[in-house]
């Protein structure tokens, strides 16, 4: 019985938009403003770049698909003010920007949306292939 190994880069609770969360550098907002990182986020930021350089060396050249586990933009909710910004299409779009360098060398995004990334996800995944929203069997409404 032959074994096919898949690599697979599980991402969770990125909570993008909070400010206790990841944000990208020199991110510009929809309506033109620059919103930069606090000092925790810089330092947040450092560890992202850390495990994408540590991922990328155990992964070498090998295929991988990443799975997105829900809660990547902090959204509004809960009435918090820790917010980047209070525009979720903005946190939408720092996600990309947190997500690209691996999502482009990845052979495969799948996840869940989960009633905080609904509008997120899709257009996280829409900016980076071509899937669309589907069911998923023992998960319900997702993208594959």
């Amino acid at each position: 019985m032959k074994c096919n190994t898949k690599l697979i880069v599980l991402l969770s609770d990125l909570h993008v938009g909070s400010t206790i969360g990841l944000w990208p550098p020199d991110f510009i907002s929809n309506e033109g403003n620059p919103i930069g990182q606090n000092k925790f986020q810089e330092w947040l930021w450092e560890c992202w770049q850390d495990a994408a350089k540590w991922s990328a060396k155990l992964i070498g050249k090998d295929a991988f698909e990443i799975v997105l586990n829900g809660d990547l933009v902090e959204g509004i909710h809960h009435r918090s003010l820790q917010v980047m910004t209070p525009d979720v299409g903005d946190q939408s779009e720092a996600v990309k920007q947190v997500l690209e360098p691996l999502a482009a060398k990845a052979s495969k995004l799948s996840g869940e949306e989960d009633k905080e990334d609904i509008g997120a996800a899709m257009d996280i995944i829409d900016g980076f292939s071509s899937v669309s929203p589907q069911e998923i069997p023992g998960i319900g409404r997702g993208f594959l």
